[in-house]
């Protein structure tokens, strides 16, 4: 199977459990995920274009700080919809990886393995939670 065609079975998954109202699936916890690691730190693999095309546009958008709070919550929503806009995977950035996380926004410029190999994990991380909610779901 396709990382196309396991981000369009995810996508469907998202919305048939949002619509359902489905508290124990993938929805539920992509939903309770953000919103929890979001407050708390104020998919495919991505290929070497997507990866820097994304995260220059994330590390861009987190340095401006249009808002007074909830920029990294903006941020991380839009990075997450735009991975499954071009068929990626898209991850959470968790307590586990937000020191990682923030080092990757500093340093990216300098070295941007940092943020891409703390994105690929949190990838990895969801995945493994994709693999166990949404049927068929395969790397």
């Amino acid at each position: 199977m396709s990382p196309q065609e396991n981000v369009q079975r995810l996508i469907h998954q998202l919305k048939t459990e949002q619509a359902a109202k489905y508290k124990n699936g993938i929805y539920h916890y992509t939903q309770t995920s953000l919103a929890y690691n979001s407050n708390r730190i104020e998919g495919s693999k991505l290929s070497h274009e997507h990866t820097i095309n994304l995260f220059k546009f994330h590390v861009d958008f987190e340095a401006i700080h249009p808002f007074q709070d909830g920029n990294g919550r903006v941020g991380r929503l839009l990075l997450f919809k735009d991975c499954l806009a071009f068929g990626i995977v898209p991850f959470i950035i968790d307590n586990e990886h937000k020191q990682f996380y923030y080092r990757g926004l500093r340093e990216f410029y300098r070295e941007p393995g940092y943020l891409t190999d703390t994105c690929l994990s949190a990838q990895d991380k969801y995945t493994a939670y994709c693999k166990h909610f949404v049927k068929d779901f395969t790397e």
